[in-house]
């Protein structure tokens, strides 16, 4: 029996599987595109019966690359088969040794409630540099040390992942470089506003003298007049 017809048996003799699938006929490299971009599409749209049918088609068409069984473990996880989706995600790194594909691994375990087998995942792929990640991979990672924080103590994340534990260290390292501002010393703007009020406030006392003065003299010429 031929790799691609145990593909199409694995799926097919499932407990859990999905209704019947209509498997098309694949000759032409344009089908073969086609099928890869609806797969793409009908993931996004949740139609996993339509794209298994898409995928069992390319595996019997001698298409059983890392892609495809990516997009199995996929639609697996998305079903909360999380079995399956592990074992589809492990033979698609098995195949092409894709960090992704290995990140994704170590989301299925923490889905599955399996933190050790997460955590070891993850201090495997830590083994890597930082800066080899993408932003899109560091916050994935983030999100799964979350997790590992939850489930251990430090001391034996340290002991058992030291990897995760350097990670770890590096984004404290990072958080502490960020000093809160200091504080701004308002006494100057306090002496600056009292000077300005009581400039204010002679400003005012000047006016009322200069408007008594001027009353004062009013009331000494219409004295005079009378007289």
């Amino acid at each position: 029996m031929s790799k691609c017809s145990d593909v199409k048996n694995i799926i097919n003799n499932d407990t859990n599987k999905m209704d019947d699938l209509n498997v098309e006929s694949i000759k032409t490299q344009e089908d073969i595109n086609r099928c890869r971009t609806a797969i793409i599409e009908l993931k996004k749209e949740r139609k996993y019966n339509a794209a298994m049918e898409k995928i069992i088609s390319l595996f019997n068409a001698g298409y059983t690359d890392a892609d495809l069984m990516l997009d199995l473990a996929q639609i697996y996880y998305n079903t909360q088969d999380y079995t399956r989706a592990e074992s589809w995600a492990r033979n698609s790194y098995n195949k092409d040794g894709s960090t992704d594909t290995l990140i994704f691994l170590a989301k299925i375990y923490s889905s599955d409630d399996k933190m050790e087998n997460m955590a070891e995942i993850l201090n495997e792929i830590l083994e890597n540099n930082y800066d080899a990640f993408s932003d899109e991979q560091k916050k994935l990672i983030d999100d799964l040390i979350f997790y590992v924080e939850l489930t251990y103590e430090l001391g034996e994340i340290n002991k058992k992942f030291p990897n995760i534990a350097k990670w770890m260290n590096r984004n404290d390292a990072i958080d502490d470089s960020f000093e809160e501002p200091e504080a701004t010393d308002n006494k100057e703007d306090e002496a600056f506003n009292d000077n300005i009020n009581n400039e204010q406030q002679d400003e005012c006392e000047n006016d009322s003298s200069i408007e008594e003065n001027i009353t004062e003299s009013f009331g000494n010429d219409e004295s005079e007049k009378k007289s």
